[in-house]
């Protein structure tokens, strides 16, 4: 997942935030860490209270994650968090399809050396942990790559995609439904990066997720 920034106490602000990013980046964490589950009413008055906000920033918060589609409202403004579809996982993986493979291509051409050797770090000690920890670990490695094309944004993008995909992977994680990524796939995707071969990882990328989607594809959600 992306990394949530610094978290303060209840009543104060990291500097240069406003309100609204307190809530928002709280909110979305518990989003995306699945302590939030789908469909979860969210309270825009207790989150006030808890943040030691007003209400106007929270629901400014909520308008910004509907706007990312993690959030729905509904009538009689009851906002939830939005609810799982195989057909929205499936038209992320669409999407992910042409950019992965794009920005990884890229990133191979213009990565810095600094890029390249933070990638071989993880080369010796990748595939260890548990499920969990190997999903994280997975969205690192893809991260230190796609951001290695240094185009804002492409990034922007694939950062929205991934947090949405990790979404419907941690709850097939935790409920048991899921594979774990593979290594071997994973050690060829690095060690194409970091000898910049472009066209290779391009490949190895596409077939990656060709894997990945083939993996979720049977499951229902809906």
């Amino acid at each position: 997942m992306t990394p949530t920034p610094e978290w303060r106490p209840a009543g104060t602000l990291p500097f240069g935030w406003t309100k609204a990013e307190v809530a928002y980046h709280e909110i979305r964490r518990q989003i995306l860490d699945g302590s939030l589950p789908p469909g979860s009413v969210l309270d825009q008055d207790r989150y006030a209270s808890e943040l030691a906000l007003s209400v106007t920033p929270v629901r400014e918060a909520l308008r910004r994650l509907e706007a990312e589609h993690l959030v729905r409202q509904y009538a009689h403004r009851e906002v939830r968090v939005a609810p799982f579809s195989g057909d929205e996982l499936r038209q992320l993986y669409t999407v992910r399809l042409e950019l992965d493979p794009f920005a990884a291509g890229l990133a191979a051409k213009v990565a810095t050396q600094a890029e390249l050797d933070a990638v071989a770090v993880l080369l010796p000690a990748h595939g260890r942990g548990d499920a969990r920890e190997r999903l994280i670990e997975n969205r690192k490695l893809h991260r230190l790559i796609y951001t290695g094309c240094h185009n804002g944004v492409l990034i922007q993008i694939l950062d929205s995609l991934w947090d949405r995909c990790d979404r419907y992977r941690l709850a097939l994680l935790q409920s048991g439904d899921a594979a774990v990524d593979s290594a071997r796939e994973h050690t060829a995707i690095m060690e194409a990066f970091c000898r910049r071969d472009s066209r290779t990882l391009r490949r190895l990328m596409i077939n990656h997720l060709k894997a990945s989607l083939a993996e979720v594809d049977h499951v229902s959600f809906d």
